[in-house]
């Protein structure tokens, strides 16, 4: 079975043009799993963008324990395409359900070890 690909073409400098097929089809790895996550972990070097996800299995004001299940490293283009595409289905779920509401200290500021 042939793979579809994705082509990254140089127009202009200083632009990228993605080409992409107009049929995707998605097959499941060996690796694929699926899993739930209520904690997510970001990091940034210079040449990627890395999520861990985890769960919270336990916590209480002075500690928290969290499993970690995943780590995902993006490169700079696919980040910002899930950015957006958060940005996008977020502001779709808000406007059908109302502005979602974020519990203070949901997002932390400690540096991230990977």
């Amino acid at each position: 079975m042939a793979k579809n690909k994705t082509t990254v073409v140089k127009e202009k400098p200083g632009v990228i043009k993605m080409l992409a097929p107009a049929n995707i089809e998605y097959v499941n790895g060996p690796q694929y799993s699926a899993f739930y996550s209520n904690n997510i972990g970001f990091a940034v070097n210079v040449l990627d963008f890395v999520l861990i996800f985890g769960e919270i299995l336990d916590a209480n004001p002075e500690k928290a324990l969290v499993e970690r299940r995943a780590r995902v490293t993006l490169n700079p283009i696919q980040a910002k395409v899930l950015a957006f595409m958060l940005v996008k289905n977020i502001q779709t779920y808000e406007s059908l359900n109302g502005t979602i509401q974020m519990p203070e200290g949901a997002v932390g500021t400690a540096p991230m070890k990977l």
